[in-house]
């Protein structure tokens, strides 16, 4: 019986089993997507619940969808792909928002509400940070309700630039 042998033997075994659980750890561990700037846009909630209005819940992030398509700094998580997952988890809280985010392989999630008093509509939208959570006002708005189209467009605009504005001051 020769103990080195035996030893070298057995040293390389291990070492093959450690290499491999290795890998296999590497291979199914979910990866963060490589783009620093990736957010996921979900639908706005019509807090008064004024039926009339609902198909804005929709027209903000389809605007937003697409105004931040357009930007280089950006990439927008597919509306179907949120949709999905959004209907999976139910997502309501800033803790079930970020988590949205890391199921979605995303940085941030950016979401929003409107209230409709009378002939003005009040807009908000906030963007959480899916890994640390923090929440990041972006914009506050209230319209006179006469020219809705216009105002979506606006709110897109103002978040685009709002957007476009804390990336660069992350940046520098």
């Amino acid at each position: 019986f020769n103990f080195k042998s035996f030893a070298s033997w057995a040293a390389g075994i291990l070492l093959t089993i450690f290499i491999l659980f290795q890998a296999v750890e590497f291979l199914t561990t979910p990866k963060k997507i490589a783009a620093e700037n990736s957010i996921a846009i979900i639908p706005f909630t019509n807090i008064k619940n004024v039926e009339k209005y609902n198909w804005l819940t929709n027209q903000f992030s389809e605007n937003l969808t697409f105004k931040l398509s357009e930007s280089e700094t950006f990439i927008v998580i597919s509306r179907n792909r949120v949709t999905k997952k959004l209907n999976e988890s139910k997502a309501a809280g800033t803790r079930e928002l970020a988590q949205l985010g890391n199921d979605l392989n995303t940085n941030y999630v950016l979401f929003g509400s409107f209230t409709i008093l009378e002939n003005q509509i009040q807009i908000i939208t906030t963007m959480i940070d899916a890994e640390t959570q923090q929440v990041t006002p972006l914009v506050q708005e209230i319209y006179p309700i006469n020219n809705l189209i216009q105002m979506v467009n606006d709110i897109s605009n103002k978040v685009y630039k709002k957007l476009e504005d804390l990336s660069v001051r992350q940046d520098s």
